[in-house]
């Protein structure tokens, strides 16, 4: 029985690599712009012994990554000439962080951090057509599923409040499920490698978790939570190697 597996499964391989190769894009480097925009419920304790008020929110998120993709990054199924394309891709990011809550922000202040940071990886199922146009030259076009985790935080300078003076920092997450469009074009040098250079677009829908602290150097005075559902795009651009067996 497990020879008779054995057996089909090399039949199987050995009738694909005679219309298509199998692809692994070893390392891969990108920058992706995030931006999220959504409604949210918001409850903040301004004294922690008086109970939370909560009220509507309206808030907006971005992010500027500048990510690559490690070892194993890409696996894929590329036709010799013309035909089904299959890609799975992990993309991971490291950049700039910015999320403005609309009622919370004017009621306090509305300043840029000291510093932001955020750390985002995606995992993408690509599916579509590819061709080769002319020798060694292969364009895919293609759409699929999308699994996207990211996590940011900001720190504020303090600001003069009175007598007191008050800093205020931020830590936000959340996970992301959508729709990646990629057009992806590779041309290989030699038999077995070559270059990728790729555009792709993923819709998502994002829920996102966030925390902001208002504190001075003896206590917190304000606690945010944010937890919200939003719309979000993602814009990659992608330039590395890969390489056909």
């Amino acid at each position: 029985m497990k020879k008779g597996f054995m057996a089909l499964l090399c039949a199987v391989l050995l009738s694909v690599s005679a219309f298509a190769d199998f692809i692994w894009d070893p390392l891969s480097f990108g920058y992706s712009n995030i931006f999220m925009k959504g409604n949210a419920k918001v409850g903040y304790d301004a004294n922690k012994y008086s109970g939370m008020v909560s009220f509507k929110e309206k808030g907006k998120m971005s992010m500027n990554n500048f990510g690559f993709m490690p070892l194993v990054a890409g696996l894929g199924y590329l036709p010799k000439k013309a035909g089904f394309y299959f890609m799975w891709e992990n993309f991971l990011g490291v950049g700039k962080f910015s999320l403005k809550s609309e009622k919370f922000d004017k009621l306090f202040f509305d300043d840029e951090p000291r510093y932001a940071i955020a750390l985002d990886y995606s995992t993408n199922l690509i599916f579509g057509f590819a061709f080769s146009p002319v020798d060694n030259l292969h364009l895919s076009f293609g759409a699929g599923l999308a699994a996207d985790v990211f996590i940011g935080g900001s720190e504020y300078d303090g600001t003069n409040l009175g007598l007191l003076t008050v800093r205020r920092s931020k830590l936000s997450g959340g996970f992301s499920v959508g729709i990646p469009f990629d057009v992806t074009g590779r041309y290989y040098l030699s038999k077995h490698t070559g270059i990728l250079f790729g555009l792709q677009d993923t819709i998502m829908f994002t829920a996102n978790s966030t925390r902001s602290l208002l504190s001075n150097d003896h206590h917190d005075l304000v606690w945010l939570e944010l937890d919200n559902l939003l719309f979000a795009n993602k814009f990659t651009f992608k330039f590395g190697l890969t390489t056909r067996w």
